[in-house]
């Protein structure tokens, strides 16, 4: 990839002042919910940092849309508040903080920060997602630090774990709470009942949903942060189109019920893993579904707007790691923690893209699993027959059936399947009459 940008000074950040390291200047794009969380907590916790890195920190500029806007904790005696990256640049910062969100003009910004030099921690999971390889190339010519812990599960730090403390194992399965809205959504409707909509205006309302709620209800926001952890798990370039993203949208207060009846709850989860090829080699599978997940799988004990994510691997068997998986608070003690990092590492420390294979992604029908079938069919004699029949007639075999009455001659009808492969109960179900049907995905309990 050609740059037309200025030379890379690679040169160690610690420069010093009469035998004692100056304050490291650090910049930030944008100033909003994280941004201005990442700022208090630079400033409140300045001895944190001193403790940490055995030096001082100063913010010393801020990029913002609209420059003339007042904003509470800055000063603009003592910190440049600008629209302009080069009025940035020119306050000579030693490591840029990006909460600006948004692919442009951000990328944009970024690509001239690390051609520079600059070591740059970002919070932006789309970005990250969308551009990684792009960002990663101009990282490592740059001889530039790009860390980006904040832009997945806000404080937990699971990509330095994948990236850092994993990074000498292999990883063969990784699942993941990846979106604290829905979770708080599932939550709401398996503790008190809720439905779907209900659950969605009280999370707006306490505000873990936007007014549009796409991004997060339709799996949406957990496909680019999987894409990203798979990536640094595998090894591989994950295109986040290549991830099969379901939302919650389609899941009722019956649908929960249900699932309690199964012993299970449903959840979004987001599954990466490595899969057998059948030509030989290896695949990787992508998904983000609603699932019903075992009362026992450690999965399901995660409540509220927590993230979660387990890891399964060899040598070290399987690790659970979960927190906060977002606020102002939270995403900003991720930024802090990248930029205590940059802080005390080599310059040419993790400047190289982790993406260094390409598995080639699993057809849907890769993974046999057991699914969760909920259908209304005619209250009369012979239908459980034809449904039972139909689904043998594809080789899909029955595990577990519930069945009640639901009114005007309807009934409904929930089937449990032992495992199989998803385009055979698609077939199967496509000979079967109902006027409303969802089907989940299970997930096992190892």
């Amino acid at each position: 990839m050609e740059s037309s940008a200025i030379a890379p000074d690679v040169s160690p950040m610690p420069a010093r002042v009469d035998g004692e390291a100056r304050p490291v200047r650090v910049a930030l794009l944008g100033h909003g919910t994280v941004g201005g969380s990442l700022h208090r907590l630079l400033v409140e916790h300045r001895e944190h940092v001193r403790l940490a890195t055995q030096r001082d920190v100063e913010v010393c500029a801020v990029l913002v849309r609209d420059a003339d806007k007042a904003r509470d904790g800055l000063d603009p005696d003592t910190t440049l508040v600008t629209d302009s990256l080069e009025a940035l640049l020119a306050t000579e910062p030693d490591v840029v903080c990006e909460a600006m969100g948004g692919i442009e003009p951000t990328r944009t910004h970024l690509l001239t920060l690390l051609d520079r030099g600059i070591p740059v921690v970002t919070a932006n999971k789309q970005l990250v997602a969308r551009h990684g390889t792009e960002l990663f190339a101009r990282a490592e010519a740059g001889g530039a630090q790009l860390r980006f812990e904040a832009s997945v599960c806000g404080a937990v730090p699971i990509v330095r774990m994948l990236r850092e403390s994993l990074a000498a194992t292999r990883i063969e399965r990784l699942l993941g709470i990846l979106n604290g809205t829905t979770n708080f959504m599932l939550t709401a409707m398996t503790a008190h009942g809720q439905g779907y909509d209900d659950a969605l205006a009280d999370a707006q309302r306490l505000g873990y949903a936007e007014p549009d709620p796409t991004e997060d209800v339709e799996g949406l926001d957990a496909a680019a942060k999987l894409s990203i952890l798979a990536g640094i798990a595998f090894g591989t370039t994950v295109d986040i189109d290549d991830v099969r993203a379901t939302g919650i949208t389609g899941v009722t207060a019956e649908d929960v019920a249900h699932a309690a009846v199964l012993g299970c709850r449903i959840k979004l989860v987001a599954r990466a893993e490595r899969l057998a090829a059948a030509g030989g080699g290896t695949t990787v599978a992508l998904d983000v579904t609603p699932m019903l997940v075992p009362e026992t799988h450690p999965l399901a004990a995660i409540s509220g707007a927590t993230n979660a994510v387990l890891v399964d691997g060899a040598p070290f068997g399987r690790l659970v790691v979960q927190g906060a998986g977002a606020g102002g608070p939270e995403t900003a003690s991720a930024l802090a923690g990248d930029l205590v990092s940059v802080l005390g590492s080599e310059p040419s420390f993790l400047t190289r893209d982790p993406h260094v294979a390409h598995l080639p992604v699993a057809p849907r029908d890769a993974r046999a699993e057991r699914h969760y079938v909920r259908m209304q069919v005619a209250d009369q004699p012979g239908v459980l027959a034809a449904v039972a029949g139909a689904l043998a007639g594809t080789g899909v075999s029955i595990e577990r059936v519930l069945q009640q009455a639901a009114g005007e001659g309807e009934a409904t009808l929930v089937i449990t399947t032992h495992p199989c492969a998803p385009g055979d109960l698609d077939s199967a179900l496509a000979n079967v009459t109902s006027s409303d049907l969802t089907v989940l995905p299970m997930l096992d309990e190892d």
